[in-house]
């Protein structure tokens, strides 16, 4: 059974990715920063798929949260298969209205925790021979792997401009 890990599972686009990724029978560890919805979709999940769910409350606007995560993306007891990049908000309010400080969350969030997060996965996939990772497809097409599963250079035109999506290719 493989395993898919899934940042900002609990609403929107992340949400969808775990039921369909359940529903295809990938077992999933759930990542978000509310333990009681986590739980419950956890609950509902294994009890409509009859997949394992893990839950793993974390902030990836902190520093700790990140670390939470890539600790679990780096147990090798416990591989991760699939490590969707999902997690994301959005600043409300025009940009020089906006507190420095809330910029600087986004960005540790968009771009910072998908870097740390894509490289804990990728090492353990390396050494499988196996394994995948991708952004959310919210980011703008230029931003999203080639098919090659090479990721893309160059900037994208939006807040999450640094964001890129990494494919695992394990073969290197």
């Amino acid at each position: 059974m493989t395993t898919a890990l899934i940042t900002g599972s609990t609403a929107g686009i992340g949400a969808a990715f775990a039921r369909r990724l359940a529903a295809d029978g990938h077992d999933l560890v759930l990542v978000a920063r509310d333990t009681e919805r986590l739980r419950e979709q956890a609950t509902e999940l294994h009890d409509r798929h009859g997949i394992e769910a893990e839950v793993l409350t974390a902030d990836l606007a902190e520093d700790a949260g990140i670390d939470a995560v890539a600790d679990r993306l780096g147990d090798r007891r416990n591989p991760v298969d699939l490590l969707v990049n999902n997690a994301g908000f959005g600043n409300k309010g025009r940009y020089l209205d906006v507190p420095m400080a809330d910029e600087l969350r986004m960005l540790k969030v968009h771009c910072e925790a998908v870097l740390r997060l894509t490289s804990a996965a990728v090492e353990g996939m390396r050494e499988r021979g196996r394994g995948a990772s991708s952004t959310s497809p919210r980011s703008p097409p230029s931003c999203r792997a080639a098919p090659t599963g090479r990721p893309r250079r160059g900037s994208c035109s939006s807040r999450r401009a640094p964001r890129r999506t990494w494919r695992a290719a394990a073969s290197g």
